[in-house]
Parts: structure tokens; sequence; C-alpha cells
């Protein structure tokens, strides 16, 4: 899990414990899964590209994928070196309507998808068809969005 995203300061979220604890929860059943807390351990500010820079360095055989919204991938031309961070990995962009446009110099790969809800939906109301159940029992049990918790149970 990320740090705390360079473009997102003013957003509140769960402690990066917590989102450590949920993406190994999210991931345990997952052989081929790593998961691992380079950029909440790394010195901020917390770019991506460090990380994908680190996972290269760790991983120098791997062929390296980053999945990110189309919000983001619009959003990657005023990431901090946009295009060094493409160099390390292809991207993975997930789009909900209009597959994403391509863009000249990073490799990336479109996903169209109908999942229902954005990672804001899921915070306001996490719904148990959306969620790992191990993760929905953790954020039930350690009451980490509480405006949502009425609809927990639903």
């Amino acid at each position: 899990p990320c740090k705390q995203s360079p473009h997102k300061k003013n957003r509140t979220h769960a402690s990066e414990r917590h989102r450590l604890n949920m993406c190994r929860l999210a991931t345990q059943d997952l052989p081929w899964a790593e998961v691992d807390d380079f950029d909440i351990t790394a010195p901020a500010p917390s770019y991506s590209w460090r990380t994908a820079e680190a996972m290269h360095a760790k991983f120098p055989q791997a062929h390296l994928f980053w999945l990110m919204g189309t919000d983001q991938w619009e959003a990657l031309p005023r990431w901090n070196r946009p295009d060094y961070f493409s160099e390390l990995v292809d991207i993975i962009v997930f789009s909900r309507n209009t597959p994403p446009q391509a863009r000249t110099g990073y490799k990336m790969h479109p996903i169209l998808g109908h999942h229902p809800a954005s990672s804001t939906d899921i915070r306001k109301a996490p719904h148990p068809a959306w969620l790992a159940p191990p993760v929905l029992e953790y954020i039930q049990a350690n009451n980490l969005y509480p405006s949502s918790k009425s609809s927990l149970n639903d």
C-alpha cells in the first residue's frame, strides 16, 4: 500500500498498519501474490517511481505491472517522473466506461470492466460481494469506516 499519495494529501484513510493488514488478508489465498511494505517504510514523499524502482531491484528478472484506474491514468502526466516510472512497469488501466486513451511512450494494457464501486464507494458502504470476507471482517472488527457500519451487514 501507498504511504501517502502526494496527490491526496488531505484525504483520511485507514492507518498504514491497517491497510497493510488488509492487503495481506486480501491476498492470503493467492500464492503468487506478495504484499510489500516498501512504500510505507520508505522516506517521504511517496512517489510511485520509487516503489517501482525498488521492486525492479528486488525482482530484476520480473516483468512488472502497475494497476490503476482511469482517473490515475489521466493524472499520470502530472506525477513525479512519469516517463521514468513508465520505463519500469507496464501499466494496466481499469476503466468502467470507455477505454483509456493510449499515450505515446507508455506501455498500457486496458481492462474494461463493470465493477460497480470505486474505493471511495467501498469505504462509504462496504459490501461482502466487493471485498474478500477476511477484509470485511477486519474492517468491522477494527471499526475502520464507521460511517458505513449500518450497511456492512446488508
